[in-house]
């Protein structure tokens, strides 16, 4: 498991600072078919960091996850560590 995934033990959790800035709900890129299109992730979070993002939100808000399966969920977000290369904070 990388650092990026590891969970923050509970007693760290309340000495965390809150985020700053945007944080972008990212949004998972789908075929016509259903199933997901990882090849359009990488651009995605591109764009958002070069549009000013401070932290990023995969599978958070637009409603996606909840027709996801657990292994489709962890593809996307491992999908948006790799993408994201360590440049912003990620809120999964």
């Amino acid at each position: 498991m990388s650092a990026a995934t590891q969970a923050i033990p509970m007693a760290n959790k309340s000495k965390q600072a809150l985020p700053a800035g945007t944080i972008a709900s990212t949004v998972t890129p789908f075929f016509r078919d259903g199933r997901i299109d990882s090849d359009r992730i990488r651009p995605h979070i591109d764009w958002l960091i070069d549009e000013g993002a401070q932290g990023l939100s995969p599978l958070g808000s637009s409603g996606e996850f909840c027709a996801l399966e657990i292994a489709e969920r962890k593809s996307v977000l491992e999908d948006v560590l790799r993408a994201n290369d360590s440049r912003l904070p990620v809120w999964a």
